[in-house]
């Protein structure tokens, strides 16, 4: 049984590396261990490079506290101007696999151009809160 050690505590996070593991090496063949490690990075990171160096800093810190798993993973989310995307990073001890997440329209506060309680789309339409 593989021992996959997840570079977070989040429980979506989590079961996407359990399907994805699953989906490789078959059902009930990985045995995954959470734990909470620094990112290095803001809790939102901002930015593609940010986002990145935070996933790479997860990993690293997950395997100093677990150096004996068979792999270690990281799911960094962040954001930009206008999308939010992840950064995935799988290591095995041998090699390392990077790879950036399609991405999705972001609501426009979560921009840093953007003061708070507008939106920086065209017009600057108040945000409302429901």
């Amino acid at each position: 049984m593989h021992q996959v050690i997840s570079a977070t505590t989040n429980p979506a996070k989590i079961q996407a590396i359990l399907q994805a593991f699953e989906e490789i090496f078959g059902e009930g063949s990985c045995h995954i261990t959470p734990v909470a490690v620094e990112s290095g990075v803001p809790e939102q990171p901002f930015g593609s490079e940010e986002t990145r160096a935070g996933a790479r800093n997860r990993v690293d810190n997950a395997r100093r506290l677990h150096p004996q798993a068979d792999f270690w993973v990281a799911i960094e989310a962040g954001i930009d101007d206008d999308a939010t995307f992840s950064w995935v990073v799988i290591d095995n001890g041998v090699q390392r696999g990077e790879a950036r997440s399609g991405h999705a329209a972001a609501a426009r506060r979560h921009s840093r151009q953007s003061p708070p309680g507008r939106s920086a789309w065209p017009g600057d339409v108040p945000l409302y809160r429901y």
